[in-house]
């Protein structure tokens, strides 16, 4: 029988994918810029470590499936130190160049190290709440945590500092959302814990929650308070929704009058009726496409905040 344990993990797991994954496209979208592509990145690698541990959730009675997923994640979550680092220095516009590098080099070499020397979870280890591949501990793990501290510890110090001299209000909201949201982000890593052998159940969907949180404190950034400057996808959004709407009424209400006034001079040709409802239509949509964007355009431009990113 399953644990609530795999369940709910599944569940959040799944969850996390999606925000992730929807936040990554809102991102890329617009993306230009050193931050939003480390960003991206970092939002990818969330989206694969959410997806695997769905997908090991999902497959828990299969050990040789469940130590594939986690094996396969195992590579993009070793990048995790060098994304969160490098975002941070870019996103306060205080890039440090020789660290970052470092740390990339890093990274790189723990992905060698882990192909041709080992490192990836080596087992599977059933407790009572379910199954999961285990990490060999060792030098290459233990300095990986290192690095996570580190690269987490400075990067909320960082943040920090320049919250604390931003003037610029609006500034100052975009760098709370992203320092909480990282802290929520390292707080999600305690879900690693049992694939060090540390039976500790609890760790595993609380990890994946805090994970859901930190996509959807970005989504709520990004929406709310143009964190990414993404207000040209915001307003092409509300233009072609309205559209959609707009055209879905003017075809509806234009072939419910013509056949409930026109019935007698209609009546032989009702197949003809929705053909004549789309062409009203499409007479109908430049006007309403260029009427739609001079009031989006209206509304946002009133209220649009313009951030230097």
């Amino acid at each position: 029988m399953t644990s609530w344990i795999v369940l709910f993990t599944s569940i959040t797991s799944l969850i996390g994918f999606f925000i992730n994954v929807f936040v990554l496209y809102v991102v890329i979208s617009r993306g230009k810029g050193i931050p939003r592509f480390v960003f991206s990145g970092l939002l990818l690698i969330a989206a694969c470590w959410d997806l695997a541990i769905f997908l090991v959730m999902l497959r828990n009675d299969y050990p040789t499936e469940v130590l594939l997923y986690q094996n396969i994640v195992t590579y993009p979550i070793l990048f995790f130190p060098a994304f969160i680092y490098h975002f941070s220095t870019a996103y306060i516009g205080e890039p440090r160049p020789k660290s970052t590098i470092a740390l990339y080099a890093y990274c790189i070499g723990g992905v060698v190290v882990t192909l041709l020397f080992g490192g990836a979870p080596v087992d599977v280890y059933t407790y009572e709440w379910g199954t999961v591949a285990r990490q060999n501990v060792g030098p290459l793990s233990a300095s990986w945590l290192v690095a996570v501290l580190l690269a987490f510890g400075l990067s909320y110090w960082f943040l920090y500092r320049a919250w604390r001299r931003e003037s610029s209000p609006v500034r100052r909201r975009h760098l709370a959302y992203v320092l909480v949201s990282l802290i929520v982000f390292g707080l999600a890593m305690i879900k690693v814990s049992v694939t060090l052998g540390v039976d500790a159940p609890l760790t595993l969907p609380l990890g994946m929650l805090l994970v859901d949180a930190f996509g959807a404190l970005i989504g709520v950034a990004i929406v709310k308070d143009r964190l990414f400057d993404v207000t040209a996808i915001l307003k092409k959004g509300t233009i072609y929704a309205g559209l959609g709407a707009l055209i879905v009424f003017l075809f509806t209400v234009s072939e419910h009058l013509l056949v409930t006034y026109l019935a007698d001079l209609v009546g032989g040709l009702s197949e003809y009726v929705p053909l004549v409802s789309v062409a009203l239509v499409v007479a109908a949509f430049l006007p309403l496409k260029r009427r739609m964007e001079r009031l989006v355009e209206g509304y946002f431009s009133s209220r649009k905040i313009v951030v230097q990113f």
